[in-house]
């Protein structure tokens, strides 16, 4: 099992979850789409973004592997340069999100920034062989916390995209 196993199936298990809210709602995907200059049928265009994010999210939880490593850490520097160049325009949605209003920031570049780099170390060095091979046979104790990790990094990984960008520090008197 690779030391890399819960942050790779927790970025998987978020591009799924990505993916699903931009079919469901596409709106915020489509404001990042008007933001990078892509007007027109941006609506199909994030919908099939969001199902080649399904695609490739599902694929890499149930099998894993080298190519589906480096396919999700292309995805992933692929966000980090849309992110840059959301940021620089000052675009006030991200697109990753069924929400509208939640916007890009550092926090999240520097997320999907690490993501792409623990991706791409996993499809050279030691590739993250997908939920199956995790849960073959009886399931123990290791491969327990392992899902359970990964499920948490997805969640943490949500929470830094969806949450941090709101929190504000208060103003001391």
């Amino acid at each position: 099992m690779s030391p890399l196993a819960a942050p790779i199936l927790g970025a998987a298990l978020l591009l799924v979850a990505s993916g699903v809210s931009k079919v469901a709602r596409p709106s915020g995907a489509v404001i990042a789409l008007h933001g990078l200059g892509i007007s027109r049928r941006a609506p199909a265009a994030a919908v099939a973004v969001g199902l080649g994010e399904c695609a490739v999210g599902g694929a890499a939880v149930v099998a894993g592997g080298r190519w589906l490593d480096g396919a999700l850490a292309l995805m992933y520097a692929g966000f980090a340069v849309v992110l840059t160049v959301l940021l620089r325009r000052g675009v006030s949605s991200c697109g990753c999100t069924a929400n509208d209003q939640t916007p890009p920031s550092e926090s999240h570049l520097v997320l999907v920034s690490a993501i792409a780099a623990a991706a791409a170390g996993a499809a050279i060095a030691r590739p993250v062989t997908g939920i199956g091979d995790l849960l073959q046979g009886h399931p123990g104790a290791p491969q327990v916390v392992m899902l359970a990790s990964a499920m948490l990094t997805a969640w943490c990984a949500w929470a830094v995209i969806t949450l941090l960008p709101a929190l504000r520090p208060r103003q001391v008197r």
